[in-house]
């Protein structure tokens, strides 16, 4: 479930799905989900969006208004969204509607995602927006079967530590090891050879990460997956901070399923979870790599992450799916 809260200011924010695989040729696929809403009809509204490179850019999935989809044409003037780009708006509460929207015109495409994207202004404050049953049907596409356990970087003198952990390595050709310093514009460093087992281990030093580019407030890495079939992932983004003077640590993704990555320079004391009552749901002052599991053990929901460091302490909020 995904909840947008409408408040009297300008808020921008969304909900980004995982990576699809819409591989296969000319395939008919089908996005759908349920909502109900209310906001100020006209300027504030979501729609849904779509990347094909993992979040760097998004076009939205459609511009117009039409059956089991937008319902508000946006003619008139510049609203939430562009001039004559429809989108979901106005009074929708007497229990969830269904949408659907045909997406077939992205098959062919090897990592697909989509986002909810929510936008008001501070002309009035109402309840805001619900979203529950997002799924998308189609052919079956066989996935990449590697699942990335553990994926660091970090500082050492001007040089920067990579460090990944797999398990259930089936067919993978090679990682590619990306690195960027505005967090757009990744180029590969290192290309690894997967191994293929169970449980995996890799490491990389990437020397002088921090002399090469000593005016970038940080450096981020990515892994480009890639299977024997060419098929290809993306990881997480991890980052370093290279002003370790600097308090950083950045929580997510938001919304999160199973688990939620931890990522930072500073040593953690403790990490503390919170429900949106204030009851403590999840404590531990052992922190092992940078994810912590929660499997089935979080309802759906919001959720107060406060983290303990060296440098002192942050909090966020995340939303469990």
């Amino acid at each position: 479930t995904g909840l947008f809260g409408n408040y009297a200011n300008n808020t921008d924010a969304s909900l980004m799905t995982p990576n699809y695989n819409f591989s296969t040729p000319s395939a008919a696929y089908l996005l759908r989900f349920k909502s109900k809403r209310w906001v100020e009809t006209d300027y504030d509204g979501f729609r849904v969006e779509y990347t094909l490179d993992s979040g760097r850019n998004w076009l939205p999935l459609g511009i117009a208004v039409q059956a089991n989809w937008y319902d508000f044409a946006n003619v008139t003037a510049v609203t939430a969204f562009p001039l004559n780009e429809a989108f979901f708006s106005g009074l929708r509460v007497a229990g969830y509607t269904s949408y659907n929207y045909d997406p077939s015109f992205l098959a062919g495409n090897k990592s697909v995602a989509f986002r909810i994207r929510f936008k008001s202004d501070g002309a009035a404050t109402m309840p805001g927006v619900a979203i529950d049953d997002f799924e998308v049907d189609g052919p079956f596409n066989v996935p990449l079967a590697v699942n990335v356990i553990n994926f660091t970087a970090i500082k050492k003198d001007n040089d920067a530590l990579l460090n990944w952990r797999t398990e259930n390595e089936t067919d993978v050709a090679d990682y590619i090891l990306e690195r960027s310093y505005n967090g757009t514009s990744f180029s590969s460093i290192k290309t690894v050879a997967g191994k293929n087992t169970v449980l995996n281990l890799y490491n990389y030093t990437d020397i002088n990460a921090v002399l090469n580019n000593a005016n970038a407030g940080f450096v981020f890495y990515r892994l480009k997956i890639i299977d024997k079939n060419g098929l290809y992932k993306y990881s997480e983004v991890v980052k370093i901070n290279l002003n370790k003077t600097v308090l950083s640590v950045n929580v997510g993704p938001d919304p999160f399923t199973d688990y939620v990555s931890i990522y930072t320079n500073n040593i953690v004391k403790k990490v503390t979870v919170y429900d949106i009552n204030g009851k403590l749901v999840y404590q531990t002052a052992n922190l092992l790599g940078n994810k912590i599991y929660f499997k089935n053990t979080l309802a759906p929901g919001f959720y107060i992450f406060k983290i303990d460091t060296d440098k002192g302490t942050i909090t966020k909020k995340l939303i469990k799916q």
